[in-house]
């Protein structure tokens, strides 16, 4: 396999309903502190992905983002004071993201300048909430997942199922909805049920969510 490219998996991170860019760091971050399978979570964790860390006097959290332009300091500034919100004692919070911060430009003497304007403002407000971060971006991310070659088949090889899954959970509703019968014979006479509706209503909403028909046997 050849060195991994994000432009060649977008597919599988943008719009994803199965947020594969949060597994991809949940691991990372688990791989790194050996936390093996003991790391909790709730489903939209706020301020962080997971329940924070300790590790030695350091509370830490992680947050992943998956920018399909440019790093929004919006949005991880949002991160950052949700996580000194709800995690009062944390101290370092590690930012995965896919993106990287252009070049920082120059100063009124001509030297470059340490960070951008946008690094700047999301480190002043961590600064102002006493929150260290940590930054884990771009091509440093696909750095650590060479080392590891169970990630790097699950969420970098062309062949991984997560790039057809959406298609075949596509293909199984719609075999399930077209087994939605609108008849039945009974006696040698059949009778209709318009069930157009119904199916209808089916297929928007199988578009984006999960969807459970229960009823009895036969019904």
């Amino acid at each position: 396999m050849t060195y991994p490219d994000w432009k060649d998996f977008e597919y599988i991170f943008k719009g994803n309903y199965n947020k594969p860019f949060e597994a991809l760091a949940r691991n990372l971050f688990k791989k790194r502190y050996g936390l093996g399978d003991t790391l909790s979570y709730f489903k939209n964790h706020p301020g962080n992905e997971t329940d924070t860390i300790l590790v030695g006097n350091d509370v830490i959290g992680f947050q992943a983002k998956y920018f399909e332009n440019a790093i929004n300091a919006r949005d991880i500034i949002e991160s950052i004071n949700t996580a000194r919100r709800d995690f009062p004692n944390q101290t370092i919070q590690i930012i995965y993201t896919n993106k990287e911060f252009g070049i920082p430009g120059k100063d009124e003497k001509g030297q470059l300048k340490e960070q951008t304007e946008k690094k700047k403002n999301i480190e002043d407000a961590a600064a102002k909430v006493n929150l260290k971060l940590e930054w884990i971006y771009g091509d440093n991310i696909l750095d650590e997942v060479i080392k590891d070659d169970l990630l790097l088949k699950v969420f970098f090889d062309a062949q991984s199922h997560l790039r057809v899954l959406q298609h075949d959970i596509d293909g199984i509703n719609t075999i399930r909805i077209n087994r939605i019968q609108t008849g039945i014979n009974l006696n040698g006479q059949e009778y209709k049920i318009d069930r157009g509706e119904t199916r209808n209503l089916f297929q928007e909403k199988l578009k984006n969510y999960h969807v459970i028909v229960s009823g009895n046997g036969g019904t």
